[in-house]
C-alpha cells in the first residue's frame, strides 16, 4: 500500500483503513500505512526482554520489524490464530512497526468532522482511543498509534526527547513568556508533553485545544474582537502551533483557513507524518514551517524565529 494517497490539501478529508479484532472494527489513517503483509507464525523470531505485547521481529524486505500482537495490546486478549490474519506495516516517527490484526476491509474517505472525538473521561481510562467515527452504520474506533507506539518503545517516547529543548533568543523584541501561543493536539500524551516543555522554556502564554476546529474558532472570536477594537489578530495571538490529524478539522485545512483570515500569523505544523510529499502539502496551505514529532530538538529555534 503506498503512502501517497491523493488528496486535495486543505479540504479536511481524510482516509482510513478500517481493521478488525473479532468482530470490532477499527481505523488507522492510510497515511501512516506502509504495506499490509499476510502473517506467517512460523517467520517470527521470538526476542527476549520486550514488552508483553511484542511478539517478536519478522525479517521483511531485509528489515527485521517489530511485531505487535494489537489485540493483547489493547487488553483484548491474546490474538486467536487463523489463516486469515494479517500483519499491517506502519511507517511514522521514524519508526516502522508491524500490527497483527484479525483482517482488513476497506480504504473509506471521510471527512475530519466526522470523527467524533472521544470524551474526557474515556481518554483519561483510555488514550489509545482517539476517536470514533459511524461507517455504514458500524462503529469504526479510531486508534492513536503513537501512543501504542510510545508504550512499546519508552525509550523512543516523546517525553525522554533525545535533545531536550534548549533555551534560544527570540528573534523579536518580546521575550517568551509574551509570546501568546495557540497550539492544538488531539493526543493527551503529546498536549502534556508539549505543555511541560514549552512552558519549562519560558513560551507560559500558552492555549491549548483539543482539535483543529476549536482552536479555529477561538481565533475566530479573537479576531472579530480586535476588529472591534480596531486592533490585529497578531496583537493577541503570536503564534500557532497544530498537529495535522485531528477530530473535526485537521491541521493543514486549519492552516488555510488562518492563513487566508491572517496571512500574517505564523503557523508551525508538526505531525508523525511529515515526508517530503507532507512537507510540500504544509507549503501549500501556508504553513511557516513543518517539523516531526520526533524532531522536537528544533522546536524552539524554530517559534523564537517566527514568534
Amino acid at each position: 500500500m503506498a503512502h501517497d494517497i491523493l488528496l486535495e490539501t486543505g479540504t479536511n478529508e481524510v482516509e482510513f483503513l478500517e481493521f478488525y479484532l473479532d468482530d470490532q472494527s477499527f481505523g488507522i489513517n492510510v497515511a501512516k500505512v506502509k504495506q499490509l503483509i499476510r502473517f506467517e507464525r512460523e517467520r517470527l523470531t521470538r526476542l527476549p526482554d520486550t514488552h508483553g505485547s511484542v511478539m517478536g521481529t519478522f525479517l521483511h524486505q531485509d528489515q527485521n520489524i517489530p511485531i505487535v500482537d494489537l489485540s493483547l495490546h489493547l487488553k483484548r486478549g491474546a490474538a486467536r490464530e487463523h489463516d486469515k490474519q494479517i500483519i499491517i506495516i506502519t511507517d511514522f516517527n521514524n519508526a516502522v512497526t508491524g500490527f497483527l490484526v484479525d483482517g482488513v476491509n476497506k480504504i473509506h474517505r471521510i471527512t475530519w468532522n466526522h470523527l467524533q472525538p472521544v470524551s474526557s473521561a474515556l481518554e483519561m481510562h483510555n488514550p489509545r482511543i482517539t476517536g470514533c467515527v459511524l461507517i455504514d452504520e458500524n462503529e469504526v474506533m479510531v486508534l492513536d498509534f503513537e501512543y501504542i507506539l510510545d508504550d512499546i518503545q519508552p525509550d523512543n517516547a516523546l517525553h525522554h526527547m533525545e535533545n531536550p529543548l534548549e533555551e534560544t533568543a527570540p528573534s523579536s523584541e518580546r521575550t517568551r513568556d509574551q509570546v501568546s501561543v495557540f497550539f492544538a493536539d488531539d493526543s493527551k500524551l503529546f498536549r502534556d508533553c508539549m505543555i511541560e516543555n514549552l512552558k519549562q522554556a519560558g513560551y507560559t502564554k500558552l492555549t491549548v485545544f483539543e482539535n483543529g476546529r476549536d482552536l479555529h474558532q477561538a481565533i475566530l472570536q479573537v479576531n472579530a474582537r480586535a476588529n472591534a477594537e480596531g486592533g490585529r489578530l497578531t496583537d493577541q495571538v503570536q503564534l500557532v502551533l497544530t498537529d495535522i490529524e485531528m477530530p473535526q478539522m485537521d491541521g493543514l485545512t486549519l492552516c488555510k483557513n488562518l492563513k487566508e483570515m491572517a496571512p500574517n500569523l505564523p503557523v508551525i505544523i508538526l505531525s508523525s507524518l511529515i515526508t517530503e510529499q507532507m512537507a510540500l502539502k504544509c507549503d501549500r496551505v501556508g504553513a511557516d514551517a513543518n517539523l516531526s514529532k520526533k524532531s522536537l530538538d528544533r522546536l524552539l529555534s524554530t517559534m523564537d524565529l517566527y514568534s
